[in-house]
């Protein structure tokens, strides 16, 4: 026969599900082009790229996460890793075609 103190287990800690959770998330390209501004855009077009155009992102887009992911670009204002993070997934799941 087991006593109590023999039975007693520590239990495992209930951790929270979600339906599809933020870290998951794959953004639209709305907030993709949010990321750019006015500056940002003028700058760019000066090479060819049109930053509000969702098929030229696509276009440059391994060239855009290169800079961006180093900090160079945007110099003024280098983004955070919340929107390396969003440009990353949204452009990979736009490359595969499937959610990452």
């Amino acid at each position: 026969m087991y006593t109590k103190e023999t039975t007693t287990k520590k239990k495992a800690p209930i951790r929270k599900i979600y339906k599809r959770s933020e870290a998951f998330r794959i953004p639209e390209w709305e907030e993709i082009k949010s990321f750019f501004t006015e500056d940002d855009q003028a700058c760019m077009s000066s090479f060819g790229i049109d930053l509000w155009d969702e098929e030229s992102v696509r276009e440059n887009a391994a060239a855009i996460f290169d800079e961006v992911s180093k900090g160079r670009m945007p110099p003024a204002n280098p983004w955070n890793p919340y929107m390396i993070n969003s440009f990353f997934k949204w452009w990979k799941q736009s490359t595969i075609g499937t959610v990452i």
